[in-house]
Protein backbone atom coordinates (compact mmCIF):
# COMPACT_ATOMS: atom_id res chain seq x y z
CA UNK A 1 0.00 0.00 0.00
CA UNK A 2 1.13 3.25 -1.05
CA UNK A 3 0.87 6.24 1.04
CA UNK A 4 -0.74 9.58 -0.14
CA UNK A 5 1.21 12.61 -0.28
CA UNK A 6 4.68 10.66 0.49
CA UNK A 7 6.34 11.56 -3.10
CA UNK A 8 6.10 15.38 -2.65
CA UNK A 9 7.48 14.95 0.71
CA UNK A 10 10.43 13.04 -0.35
CA UNK A 11 10.82 15.03 -3.45
CA UNK A 12 11.30 18.44 -1.38
CA UNK A 13 13.60 16.19 0.86
CA UNK A 14 15.41 15.09 -2.48
CA UNK A 15 15.78 18.58 -3.71
CA UNK A 16 16.99 19.84 -0.75
CA UNK A 17 19.45 16.79 0.11
CA UNK A 18 20.76 17.42 -3.92
CA UNK A 19 21.28 20.86 -3.36
CA UNK A 20 23.13 20.25 -0.20
CA UNK A 21 25.49 17.95 -1.28
CA UNK A 22 26.19 20.30 -4.62
CA UNK A 23 27.38 22.74 -1.97
CA UNK A 24 24.45 24.87 -2.94
CA UNK A 25 21.67 26.11 -0.93
CA UNK A 26 18.07 26.25 -0.24
CA UNK A 27 17.45 29.56 -0.61
CA UNK A 28 16.12 29.35 -4.24
CA UNK A 29 13.14 27.31 -2.77
CA UNK A 30 12.13 29.50 0.17
CA UNK A 31 10.70 32.72 -1.52
CA UNK A 32 11.75 34.73 1.64
CA UNK A 33 15.38 33.96 1.49
CA UNK A 34 18.16 36.30 1.78
CA UNK A 35 18.80 36.44 -1.92
CA UNK A 36 15.32 38.13 -2.11
CA UNK A 37 16.41 41.58 -2.42
CA UNK A 38 14.88 43.89 0.84
CA UNK A 39 14.36 47.63 1.12
CA UNK A 40 12.51 49.09 3.96
CA UNK A 41 11.39 53.01 3.82
CA UNK A 42 10.47 54.21 7.11
CA UNK A 43 9.02 57.79 8.02
CA UNK A 44 7.77 59.11 11.75
CA UNK A 45 6.13 62.25 11.29
CA UNK A 46 3.90 64.72 13.85
CA UNK A 47 4.07 64.63 17.69
CA UNK A 48 4.33 67.73 19.31
CA UNK A 49 7.72 69.46 17.79
CA UNK A 50 6.55 68.02 14.37
CA UNK A 51 10.08 66.88 13.89
CA UNK A 52 10.34 63.80 11.06
CA UNK A 53 12.92 60.72 11.48
CA UNK A 54 13.40 59.22 7.99
CA UNK A 55 14.99 55.51 6.73
CA UNK A 56 15.95 53.52 4.00
CA UNK A 57 16.93 50.45 5.52
CA UNK A 58 18.32 47.82 2.47
CA UNK A 59 18.15 44.34 3.61
CA UNK A 60 21.65 43.49 2.13
CA UNK A 61 23.00 45.60 4.45
CA UNK A 62 22.41 44.02 7.34
CA UNK A 63 23.74 41.72 9.69
CA UNK A 64 21.96 38.49 9.05
CA UNK A 65 20.48 37.89 12.37
CA UNK A 66 19.23 41.77 12.06
CA UNK A 67 17.76 40.79 8.50
CA UNK A 68 16.03 37.61 9.73
CA UNK A 69 14.34 39.54 12.29
CA UNK A 70 13.14 42.25 10.44
CA UNK A 71 11.59 39.21 7.48
CA UNK A 72 10.13 38.05 11.12
CA UNK A 73 8.60 41.52 12.09
CA UNK A 74 7.25 41.68 8.39
CA UNK A 75 5.80 38.33 8.22
CA UNK A 76 4.49 38.38 11.79
CA UNK A 77 2.84 42.35 11.09
CA UNK A 78 1.30 40.45 8.38
CA UNK A 79 2.63 43.25 6.22
CA UNK A 80 1.30 42.86 2.52
CA UNK A 81 -1.95 42.09 3.56
CA UNK A 82 -2.79 45.44 5.43
CA UNK A 83 -4.99 48.27 3.86
CA UNK A 84 -3.16 51.14 2.51
CA UNK A 85 -4.44 53.42 5.48
CA UNK A 86 -4.79 52.72 9.43
CA UNK A 87 -6.84 56.03 10.66
CA UNK A 88 -7.34 56.30 13.72
CA UNK A 89 -11.18 57.12 14.59
CA UNK A 90 -10.26 59.94 17.02
CA UNK A 91 -6.75 61.83 15.54
CA UNK A 92 -4.86 63.95 17.61
CA UNK A 93 -2.16 67.11 17.08
CA UNK A 94 0.29 65.61 18.75
CA UNK A 95 0.67 62.33 17.61
CA UNK A 96 2.70 60.23 15.35
CA UNK A 97 1.94 59.22 11.93
CA UNK A 98 4.07 56.57 10.15
CA UNK A 99 4.19 55.69 6.80
CA UNK A 100 5.92 52.31 6.22
CA UNK A 101 7.23 50.77 2.62
CA UNK A 102 8.25 47.23 2.12
CA UNK A 103 9.65 46.45 -0.95
CA UNK A 104 10.67 42.50 -0.78
CA UNK A 105 11.28 40.25 -4.18
CA UNK A 106 8.97 41.19 -6.62
CA UNK A 107 6.39 42.26 -3.92
CA UNK A 108 5.88 46.08 -2.53
CA UNK A 109 3.22 47.51 0.06
CA UNK A 110 3.26 50.95 1.22
CA UNK A 111 0.63 51.40 4.85
CA UNK A 112 0.40 54.99 6.63
CA UNK A 113 -0.62 54.15 10.09
CA UNK A 114 -2.24 56.73 12.66
CA UNK A 115 -0.53 56.14 16.45
CA UNK A 116 -3.56 55.58 17.86
CA UNK A 117 -4.31 52.82 15.16
CA UNK A 118 -1.60 50.83 15.45
CA UNK A 119 -2.13 47.28 15.47
CA UNK A 120 -0.49 45.34 18.24
CA UNK A 121 1.26 42.70 15.73
CA UNK A 122 2.35 45.63 13.89
CA UNK A 123 4.23 47.44 16.66
CA UNK A 124 6.65 45.33 17.05
CA UNK A 125 7.49 46.28 13.77
CA UNK A 126 7.29 50.10 14.45
CA UNK A 127 9.80 50.01 17.06
CA UNK A 128 12.59 48.19 15.32
CA UNK A 129 12.34 50.95 12.69
CA UNK A 130 12.28 53.45 14.85
CA UNK A 131 15.44 52.04 16.67
CA UNK A 132 16.80 51.65 13.47
CA UNK A 133 15.97 55.52 12.62
CA UNK A 134 17.85 56.78 15.66
CA UNK A 135 20.63 54.47 15.29
CA UNK A 136 21.50 55.63 11.19
CA UNK A 137 20.89 58.87 12.68
CA UNK A 138 23.47 59.05 14.77
CA UNK A 139 25.86 58.06 12.69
Amino acid sequence: MRAVGAPGILTVAGLLWVSYLAGGSTEALNPNARSSPMRVLFERSGGVTGMRLTAAIDGETLAPDERSQLEELIASADFFSLPERLASESPGADRFQYRVTVEWGERRHSVVIDEAASLPTLRPLLDWLLRAARSRRGS
